[in-house]
């Protein structure tokens, strides 16, 4: 039987998309919650956090001068330490670790966090909750159709940016072989044959990325509809609480996205879309 939160949803603080209030961030979010957890659903919300742990892995693996993410299971240290102890994570992120160690890529030539969401997103396929599922699937999903996209838009050539690693933080790798990202590396349809599989796939792909952040904003905003349909008739019980975990999460990007912020945001977009493209010859931007 699933355990129902009625005191504790109660007491969380109504958010919203477009105007958040008063709210706690994810980090203070996650230090509370999981003491009025159940053991079996401490473990489900802490695949939540570790997608946080595979980002700052990667920073740490690839050496990126990038903030430390607050929010994850482990801490930086404890990070840094298990580089080079790696029975403290789970099997399919040592997996990436030891082929880091030892140099040899799992997946040829794309980036660590590339294989680290890779693994990850694979292991999440089991896990033992529908809500995790369906939403560690549909987020993969985006995640691979803007990564096409940006490829597109960038003249990237998808075949390349599968088999060479690009620094280009806004043309990721597609990962996984699921379904919908084997119909986005084959298929040669407009919406890359995911309309079926990807409802939203056709008003994604209609977007104007002129605006980028504005765009960004708007494919957010797909997510908390997501996480609000999902929940509509699940409101006291681990469901609502993951769903509530993951829009402050999405609240906390955003407001970390000040105009300063995304002026630096800006250039350093530019400068490694030049980082990108060069070398790229006119056969290879036009195949």
């Amino acid at each position: 039987m699933a355990e129902n939160y009625y005191f504790l949803v109660a007491s969380l603080p109504e958010i919203d998309f477009d105007e958040p209030g008063e709210c706690p961030t994810f980090p203070e979010f996650a230090q509370g919650v999981k003491e009025h957890l159940s053991p079996a659903d401490i473990l489900l919300f802490e695949k939540v956090q570790l997608t946080i742990d595979v980002v700052n892995l990667a920073v740490l693996m690839e050496e990126r001068d990038t903030p430390f993410t607050e929010g994850g299971l482990y801490d930086k240290m404890t990070l840094l330490e298990g580089l080079h102890s790696v029975d403290l994570f789970p099997p399919y992120i040592q997996k990436v670790i030891e082929a880091w160690r030892s140099d040899s890529s799992i997946f040829h030539n794309i980036t660590w966090e590339d294989q680290l969401n890779w693994l990850f997103y694979e292991a999440m396929e089991k896990v033992k909750n529908g809500f995790l599922q369906k939403w560690f699937s549909f987020n993969l999903t985006l995640n691979n159709l803007l990564a096409v996209m940006s490829c597109s838009e960038f003249n990237i050539p998808i075949e390349r940016r599968m088999t060479e690693r690009i620094e280009n933080t806004c043309a990721q790798a597609v990962i996984t072989r699921n379904e919908a990202a084997e119909a986005i590396v084959k298929s040669s349809s407009p919406d890359f044959s995911l309309s079926p599989i990807f409802p939203l796939a056709s008003q994604i792909l209609s977007l104007d990325r002129d605006d980028l952040e504005n765009f960004e904003r708007t494919v957010d905003g797909m997510r908390w509809e997501w996480l609000d349909e999902e929940t509509r008739l699940n409101y006291f019980d681990i469901d609502f609480i993951l769903s509530y975990g993951l829009k402050l999460r999405i609240l906390d990007r955003w407001k970390k996205l000040t105009p300063l912020a995304g002026k630096e945001r800006l250039q350093s977009l530019l400068q490694s879309l030049e980082s990108a493209c060069e070398g790229l010859s006119l056969q290879e931007v036009t195949r």
